[in-house]
């Protein structure tokens, strides 16, 4: 009966290793030689998990060009009313996309789970109506992204505060009755 409740154990512990070992990691992708041909570039970097198909902590900036000036794009637009998801754009999307930059990435081949380089064309453009009818378009010339694991920043540790323990919030309290009694002077009335 043991041997039997033994080898059950060590089968579940092996399916659960093997299981937990094939998760994969989120990956910073990085942008690397993103040009378009308006003479602008894109920089920055984003965060994937494939697995969960969640993209944060995105920052990319994109410097002026003949088609326009410089633009930094922190959110995500991946429902209602953009058409696609991996779409990112200049601010948070409302219902009025009117005058918002979007850019557009068309990947080379599909994240991968492990990191290691992609090929990307990105395309930016603005929207000219509520629903991101797009109008003027910088064209990607070329770049990559490159992915490598990403290690979420330590939780900063906040300074503590130094506080007295009960012992020395009594003393210090005696020594202010202390204080207050010997410096107050008892008035005789004339």
């Amino acid at each position: 009966m043991m041997k039997k409740w033994f080898g059950t154990v060590l089968v579940a512990a092996c399916t659960l290793g093997f299981s937990a070992m094939a998760q994969a990691a989120p990956y910073k992708w990085t942008f690397t030689g993103v040009t378009f041909d308006d003479g602008s570039t894109a920089s920055g970097s984003f965060v994937a998990d494939v697995d969960t198909q969640e993209i944060t902590q995105i920052n990319i900036s994109v410097t002026a060009g003949s088609a326009g000036g410089p633009i930094t794009f922190r959110e995500l637009c991946n429902e209602a009313p953009c058409q696609s998801s991996g779409i990112f754009v200049s601010r948070q999307p409302g219902s009025d996309m009117t005058g918002m930059s979007v850019m557009f990435l068309s990947l080379g081949a599909a994240l991968p789970t492990n990191g290691g380089t992609v090929p990307v064309l990105a395309s930016i453009s603005t929207c000219q109506s509520l629903n991101c009818q797009t109008g003027s378009v910088r064209n990607g010339t070329g770049g990559t992204l490159m992915g490598a694991p990403y290690v979420a920043p330590a939780p900063s540790t906040a300074t503590p505060v130094p506080t007295l323990n009960d012992w020395g919030i009594l003393l210090l309290s005696a020594l202010t009755i202390g204080a207050a009694g010997f410096f107050t002077r008892k008035r005789i009335p004339n």
